[in-house]
C-alpha cells in the first residue's frame, strides 16, 4: 500500500526546483578538465550508446566497474541494473519487497 503520492526521485526533483533546498547534497562545482572532455564528446557518446542495447551497456559498465575496483567477482552477478540515483535503487528494492509482500522501513532525516 502506497502511503505517499510521490516517489523519492519525484520528491528530489521538487526539492531541486525550490528556491532554497537544504535537503540534499547537490552542488554545482566547476567542471574539471576530464569532465570538459566528456562534454565535448557527448554527441559521439550519444550516437554510440543509441546503437547498443541497454543490456549490453550494463554488461560493459559492470566490466569497467569490476576492472576499476580490481574485483572480477562482480562479473559473477546475473542481476545487475544501473541506477542513476540512490532513490532509484531504494524504489526498486521497495517494489521488490512489496511484490513479495515483505515490509521494510525507511528512516529519513
Amino acid at each position: 500500500m502506497k502511503t505517499h503520492p510521490f516517489t523519492l526521485t519525484e520528491l528530489e526533483n521538487l526539492g531541486l526546483l525550490s528556491q532554497f533546498n537544504f535537503a540534499d547534497g547537490h552542488a554545482d562545482p566547476d567542471l574539471q578538465s576530464g569532465q570538459t572532455q566528456i562534454i565535448r564528446q557527448l554527441p559521439e557518446i550519444w550516437f554510440e550508446s543509441a546503437s547498443i542495447s541497454i543490456r549490453e551497456q550494463e554488461k560493459r559498465y559492470l566490466k569497467a566497474f569490476a576492472d576499476l575496483a580490481n574485483s572480477p567477482s562482480f562479473l559473477d552477478y546475473s542481476h545487475f541494473r544501473i541506477c542513476p540515483t540512490a532513490s532509484n535503487s531504494i524504489d526498486i528494492v521497495g517494489a521488490w519487497l512489496a511484490h513479495h509482500q515483505m515490509r521494510v522501513a525507511l528512516i529519513e532525516p
